[in-house]
């Protein structure tokens, strides 16, 4: 919006949906399966490939990107996180990492079973990047791989007392702490000692 009108900044790529934009003004379009991925940077789009660290996404979790939304969460290094239905991934403005569930201590469930949904938060405090993650199925939540954190290249939280458990929402806190909503609780993790508390149930 500029000047009161409305200007289109990138156009997704025949057969490709947005996914998201970052701080940096670049912009992240992709297919269902994604075998490839397009970034639109200095003013036109660049496909990044396997070789590029890109991976496409198993056929059995490509519903996930038939929903554009906000994915695009950057941290103070300039790189750029997007979620998957199975992965966390990593852009530096040249090319992409990923990170496994199993990178991660996390255990998803198959596709039909139940739907995994990873959400992202970034905490500019502490400079952490946050996973939550929650199975869905039914009428509802059914379970989940709970969060975890990354910080100084190490996930952190296969071993916390929010390690499993569906995560329905992530808040950094001012002390570089941070907030997880895993119902029926609400928990808070100390940045000194790394031990979540309860707060009881919301």
């Amino acid at each position: 919006l500029a000047s009161g009108e409305w200007q289109v900044v990138a156009q997704a790529p025949e057969g490709e949906a947005i996914l998201g934009m970052d701080a940096q003004g670049r912009v992240y379009a992709a297919a269902a399966a994604a075998q490839t991925i397009s970034v639109w940077q200095e003013g036109a789009w660049v496909v990044y490939t396997e070789e590029h660290g890109w991976t496409p996404i198993d056929g059995d979790y490509a519903w996930d990107w038939g929903v554009p939304a906000q994915r695009a969460v950057s941290d103070a290094q300039g790189r750029a996180w997007l979620v998957t239905a199975q992965d966390v991934r990593v852009f530096d403005g040249q090319g992409w990492r990923v990170f496994s569930a199993e990178d991660m201590g996390m255990e998803l469930p198959f596709p039909g079973d139940a739907y995994p949904d990873l959400q992202i938060l970034y905490d500019p405090g502490s400079e952490a990047v946050w996973v939550g993650e929650c199975d869905w199925g039914g009428p509802g939540p059914v379970g989940g791989a709970g969060v975890r954190r990354y910080l100084d290249g190490e996930w952190k939280g296969a071993d916390w007392a929010v390690a499993s458990g569906c995560a329905t929402a992530l808040s950094p806190a001012e002390d570089g702490g941070g907030w997880a909503a895993v119902p029926p609780e609400v928990w808070r993790v100390d940045p000194q000692t790394e031990e979540w508390s309860s707060l009881g149930a919301a």
